[in-house]
């Protein structure tokens, strides 16, 4: 990591400012889980030449009701996330996720706001932030827009982020009434675990007992974490079971298998991404009040 140079952010203005006047050549350091590792393995033509550190800026960090969602600053831990009262109430699918990333060190130190921009197909916090409905809010020198989650993520390690723009928000919605939401993670191991998949999925229980409304997203089973709106079609509208939670896999891996061509893995992925949306079903719908 000889030659980087290093700066600090003291607000959001100035580490618009740096951005600004290095472009791509300059990389944000947060919590440095994702970066630091990163810049060890890159051949000296591949890395940064600054780093700016926006660590200390406290304006982007944190969690503050919105009225109808939540809005997260991208300087938040995973630790802060999964043990926050807000998150835990109203939008406890992010905060389940966040309670899986990585180990406690990681969590400790990892950033939601680097998870997100560095936007591996693996990042446990980027299904569920596409189940939640997630709006990423961006500012640069030149103003601000806001990119929902699926127009955010372009291909592996690749976002919609500008060369001057930093992630400045992330809304989140909120659980709806009569709902119910799971996250489940396929790892190597239970501790220290990148996910090899993952399955975020969010229900609301309508009246008889069917299916209102819902959102399904997976992580790690196509180039980019995405939402799989031909299994939210098949699930919205019919009555939980055994049997439609079975459909509803086997509909899934075709997607994945659409989305991502058939590999050397894709004969374990396909029954087993199945069987976590499964899991994922289950576990949202009984949450949502509903009967197995």
């Amino acid at each position: 990591m000889r030659g980087i140079a290093y700066c600090r952010g003291g607000n959001v203005e100035e580490a618009l400012e740096l951005k600004a006047r290095y472009g791509r050549d300059a990389a944000f350091l947060a919590g440095g889980t994702d970066l630091v590792p990163a810049l060890r393995r890159r051949a000296p033509g591949q890395l940064p030449s600054v780093v700016c550190d926006i660590a200390g800026i406290g304006a982007l960090r944190g969690v503050a009701d919105e009225g109808g969602g939540l809005l997260v600053g991208p300087l938040t831990t995973h630790a802060a996330i999964a043990a926050d009262p807000l998150v835990l109430r109203r939008a406890p699918l992010l905060a389940q996720a966040a309670s899986l990333v990585g180990s406690c060190q990681v969590r400790a130190m990892g950033t939601i706001g680097g998870n997100v921009c560095n936007a591996s197909p693996c990042a446990d916090t980027l299904p569920a932030l596409l189940a939640c409905d997630a709006l990423f809010a961006l500012r640069s020198p030149r103003g601000g827009r806001t990119l929902p989650a699926g127009d955010f993520l372009r291909a592996p390690y690749e976002t919609a982020l500008a060369p001057d723009e930093l992630l400045a928000g992330i809304r989140v919605g909120c659980l709806p009434p009569g709902g119910g939401s799971g996250f489940v993670k396929l790892g190597r191991r239970s501790a220290c675990s990148i996910s090899r998949m993952s399955v975020a999925v969010v229900l609301r229980r309508g009246e008889g007992g069917r299916i209102a409304e819902a959102r399904v997203a997976a992580g790690a089973v196509a180039p980019v974490p995405v939402r799989f709106v031909r299994v939210e079609a098949l699930l919205a509208g019919s009555e939980m079971s055994p049997a439609l939670r079975g459909e509803a896999g086997a509909a899934l891996a075709r997607e994945m298998i659409a989305a991502s061509g058939v590999r050397w893995s894709t004969p374990y992925k396909e029954p087993v991404v199945a069987a976590l949306l499964g899991r994922a079903l289950e576990e949202a719908w009984g949450r949502a009040g509903g009967a197995p």
